[in-house]
């Protein structure tokens, strides 16, 4: 007699079977096999940033005054020290473009004025970045 052609159709339906009777735990636990993975990525991340240089040290300051060209945002809440902020869009002298700048300093809930002139340090730290922050000089 020749052989049929036909494979067992019983052999690959037991393979199935056994298969997912072996994957049932893995359904049933799916939930937290993703909270696991998911810290697991989190910690790694976490690891990575801890291990890049945060912050590099400035190595210039300069004081340079800048006019209010506008204010951003009024408080909502007060800041830690009980005083509100306020943060202002502010043009530095030299420079055409505005920067936001948060002005922690000032002691009066009023805010600045649009056009008055204020102080800033500027600092230049090594990796080239340049930062703004309000100057106590000046209050």
């Amino acid at each position: 007699m020749a052989k049929s052609s036909k494979k067992n159709p019983l052999k690959g339906s037991m393979f199935r079977q056994r298969l997912s009777q072996r994957l049932e735990p893995l359904r049933w636990f799916a939930h937290e096999y993703a909270v696991a993975l998911a810290m697991l990525v989190a910690a790694a991340a976490f690891g990575a940033y801890m291990l890049i240089p945060l912050h590099s040290p400035v190595i210039k300051r300069e004081q340079v005054s800048a006019v209010i060209t506008t204010i951003v945002s009024t408080p909502l809440r007060p800041n830690r020290a009980g005083g509100s902020y306020y943060q202002y869009a502010v043009i530095p002298n030299g420079t055409t473009s505005p920067i936001v700048i948060r002005d922690d300093l000032s002691p009066s809930l009023l805010p600045r004025e649009i056009g008055s002139v204020i102080e800033l340090e500027r600092r230049t730290r090594a990796n080239g970045t340049v930062t703004y922050h309000m100057s106590p000089i000046g209050l």
